[in-house]
């Protein structure tokens, strides 16, 4: 369930678990297989030697429409957006683990959209397909209030932080 007023006050929102049993089963053996069967479309993430990724899992996978048009992804997008929304990326990713140093990449992927509801143009959904913990994640939110002041990147802003971490 989405708490539009934690998100407004953030700029971010925890939707949980999302999927568990069969369902979470089901989601899990199609992106392994995707990975497995459908090499071609995975590719290092230049600097980042640890990550692949696939942005074309719509064609190695057509099955995946099922899981980014699930109706527990769809409607807390619908509700920040107002309305319906279109996707700008699909993107399956996978992060090796390592024991060094985590790695800080800080940066904002676009502007605010600040004639958009909440200053959404666009949202960024990470789905984790594994149990995550503070000792494992791999993304980080610098939080923002909806109503407040846009952040200037170049100084305290800056959105998110990617970090690779190893238990």
């Amino acid at each position: 369930m989405l708490d539009l007023g934690f998100f407004r006050q953030n700029g971010y929102v925890n939707l949980g678990q999302v999927f568990d049993g069969e369902e979470l089963s089901r989601f899990v053996d199609l992106y392994d297989q995707d990975r497995s069967k459908m090499g071609c479309f995975w590719h290092p993430i230049s600097n980042h030697g640890h990550q692949t990724l696939n942005c074309e899992p719509l064609i190695s996978s057509p099955e995946i429409d099922g899981l980014i048009r699930h109706p527990s992804l769809i409607e807390p997008i619908e509700t920040i957006f107002e309305g319906p929304s279109c996707l700008g990326e699909v993107c399956l990713r996978h992060m090796a683990p390592r024991d060094d140093n985590p790695e800080e990449i800080w940066h904002r992927d676009r502007p605010h959209s600040t004639e958009r509801p909440y200053r959404c143009g666009y949202l960024q959904m990470m789905l984790y397909l594994t149990d995550v913990h503070e000792g494992t994640h791999c993304f980080s939110i610098s939080p923002e209030p909806c109503e407040g002041p846009v952040l200037d990147t170049k100084e305290t802003g800056i959105t998110w932080l990617t970090k690779a971490f190893v238990n």
